[in-house]
């Protein structure tokens, strides 16, 4: 799970952002929202740190489980989330996602996968997919990483203020990783 090319971009951002000295400021996190594969059989989201069984598909979460609620939590005690969950997880999820955040939830999802993320306010979806061949490192199977990536890179050259930005317009994602 916290393996592969999606990962390793993803990773690298973080690495970026954490060793800014603007970090403290604004603290980004990162989080896989199942706890199947934990090994130490808590039932909570999975971070970074947790050590986890290694593989790279995730299970569906069942309705009954209260990981859906967990998930809500945790997305609500950010000022803003990015969600990088493929479209099967994502239709996993809908209880979580169909309610109206208080901040902003951007899923970073090609266009083809667009229908999955919920038409709700607060709720955005940026096609990342787009910019495959326009970025160096950007590939149909990194794609949501790669952009991430690249966003930390404009944090860390042009302010923390970028994700301010980001917030406020998720769309300008897109503008500020072409110009990095």
């Amino acid at each position: 799970m916290f393996t592969g090319q999606l990962h390793a971009q993803l990773r690298e951002g973080l690495r970026q952002v954490r060793g800014h000295k603007q970090y403290g400021e604004t603290t980004l996190d990162l989080y896989f929202p199942w706890p199947f594969c934990r090994v130490d059989g808590e039932n909570s989201p999975v971070n970074e740190n947790d050590i986890i069984v290694p593989f790279n598909i995730a299970p569906w979460i069942k309705g009954e489980s209260d990981i859906s609620e967990q998930i809500a939590d945790l997305i609500d005690s950010y000022d803003f989330t990015f969600s990088l969950l493929r479209p099967e997880d994502i239709l996993s999820l809908q209880r979580v996602f169909k309610i109206e955040r208080t901040a902003p939830l951007i899923f970073l999802i090609a266009r083809s996968n667009g229908r999955c993320v919920p038409n709700v306010p607060n709720v955005h979806a940026v096609y990342t997919a787009d910019l495959v061949g326009q970025i160096d490192g950007v590939s149909n199977y990194n794609h949501q990483g790669a952009v991430f990536r690249k966003l930390c890179e404009a944090a860390c050259c042009e302010g923390f203020h970028v994700f301010k930005q980001v917030k406020q317009d998720p769309q300008r994602l897109l503008e500020i990783v072409l110009k990095q």
